[in-house]
């Protein structure tokens, strides 16, 4: 049987024309959270709040505060969701180091968690936030007493939902301190409109400016996984124009799309704007797709255990991923020139 070992990444280039074209075989992608996939490191810049319109109460200094747990363990997390023109959610993540990670989410709703592990493990930093600035907001949310009072009061039709969350080391309680769009929370809790103000002023300015390097699908549903026992197209990524040039494809090469593509991905994959494809050079899964920059898109190598099956023996997989299965995702520049 072959071992499921490690896949192969093969990023696709920008001048990919009118439908299929190969690429390259890039580095193999981890199997956990403490490595990142292919890439590449870039310059982290620290931010922090210029002029905050909330002061350290009393003469508390950052040296007479808690410390902020020196782990990797997310801390807060900042979410958005709009339904008025199309699913559109953005994600930002921010671990108790200070670490940043920020992607726009094509993840089905409810799946947080899910992306958050993928995009740890595939992924670097975008930024990284002031140690100082850090230390006074966790303090400030370590003072919101549990089951404090809130309110959510009407703001605006169509502005979707923001919120920013804060995560209990101890408990794992998830805590919203902020919360705009549509309705905005208030409270007359003293403790969580200060962590709230904080939240906000440190938060806003970094999603805004670390937003668009990463696009994210984690959702296992959104991909198909599909035996192939040839060796021709091992290492290869196409992209395919439509459904027609991919069906046609797959005949030829012997590849069995009609069981393991059900009617619901056979229509995302004929009114996307093109299928991406990939053979690996193992028959492990793969259960996300990571685009970067607008410019790369790469399978990643699913965290969860895959259920066996023994079309899989003695073969490797062939991954089948609809683009634009989300309103906004789309790869028209891929076409270009």
């Amino acid at each position: 049987m072959m071992k499921r070992n490690k896949m192969t990444v093969a990023f696709l280039a920008v001048s990919v024309l009118l439908g299929t074209a190969a690429c390259s075989e890039g580095d193999a992608v981890p199997t956990n959270g403490n490595e990142a996939s292919g890439v590449e490191s870039t310059a982290i810049e620290t931010y922090g709040i210029e002029t905050s319109s909330v002061e350290t109460s009393g003469s508390e200094s950052v040296e007479d505060m808690i410390p902020v747990p020196s782990t990797d363990e997310l801390l807060f997390m900042c979410t958005y969701y709009n339904w008025a023109e199309g699913y559109q959610s953005e994600l930002l993540f921010i671990t108790c180091r200070g670490d940043v990670y920020s992607f726009e989410n094509k993840s089905d709703s409810g799946c947080e968690m899910t992306a958050w592990n993928y995009i740890k493990a595939y992924t670097e930093p975008v930024a990284h936030i002031d140690p100082d600035e850090m230390t006074e907001l966790y303090n400030a949310c370590l003072k919101i007493k549990p089951g404090v009072k809130t309110s959510e009061e009407f703001f605006a039709f169509d502005a979707g939902e923001r919120k920013i969350i804060y995560i209990d080391q101890e408990t794992s309680e998830q805590t919203v301190i902020c919360l705009w769009g549509t309705s905005i929370m208030t409270t007359d809790d003293a403790a969580l409109q200060k962590a709230g103000d904080l939240a906000s002023d440190l938060i806003n300015p970094l999603r805004l400016e670390t937003r668009g390097r990463y696009i994210l699908d984690a959702s296992p549903d959104h991909i198909v996984n599909i035996p192939y026992g040839g060796s021709e197209l091992i290492g290869k990524q196409l992209v395919f124009e439509n459904y027609q040039q991919f069906k046609s494809f797959c005949q030829d090469n012997g590849i069995d799309t009609g069981t393991y593509i059900d009617e619901e991905m056979k229509n995302s994959l004929k009114y996307s704007r093109g299928i991406l494809f990939e053979v690996f050079d193992t028959n492990a899964r793969a259960g996300g797709v990571l685009n970067e920059n607008e410019k790369t898109l790469a399978f990643l190598q699913s965290l969860d255990e895959f259920e066996y099956d023994p079309a899989f023996d003695g073969k490797v997989t062939a991954a089948v991923y609809p683009l634009a299965v989300n309103t906004s995702w789309t790869i028209e520049s891929y076409y270009e020139g």
